[in-house]
């Protein structure tokens, strides 16, 4: 597994029941090492790091997500098949931009900062 901290990159490369700290406010996002995909933390994209309760840690659920058919058959065809062999492969041509579309994490921290600084003003 992989702790991603917004903005600063790669932090930890983490096993079960590894304890961190972090500061209030701060965003997490976890990946699985080796295919950046984005696993969920308590049951969500992202955790926000907040005051912990009577002096204990939060407990984090880190799993992976479940997938629909197509994009786990997207994530087993991108580890059979290099990316410049997918357009010999005999399939539809919009599952090509798919193969291509692989999970990015700057790409999903942009999406986040987005959604995160519109939210205040569609709260008010």
């Amino acid at each position: 597994m992989l702790l991603v901290l917004f903005g600063l990159g790669r932090l930890a490369d983490l096993t079960p029941l590894t304890l961190l700290s972090g500061h209030t406010g701060h965003i997490w996002l976890f990946r699985e090492v080796g295919t950046d995909v984005a696993l969920a933390v308590n049951k969500d994209e992202m955790y926000l790091a907040s005051q912990s309760r009577n002096g204990q840690p939060a407990i984090l659920n880190i799993s992976l997500p479940v997938f629909s058919l197509k994009d786990r058959c997207l994530q087993v065809v991108r580890s059979l098949v290099k990316p410049e062999d997918y357009r010999n492969l005999e399939i539809v041509a919009s599952l090509y931009d798919d193969l291509d579309d692989r999970p990015n994490i700057e790409k999903d921290l942009r999406r986040l900062a987005i959604h995160i600084y519109r939210s205040p003003a569609e709260n008010s």
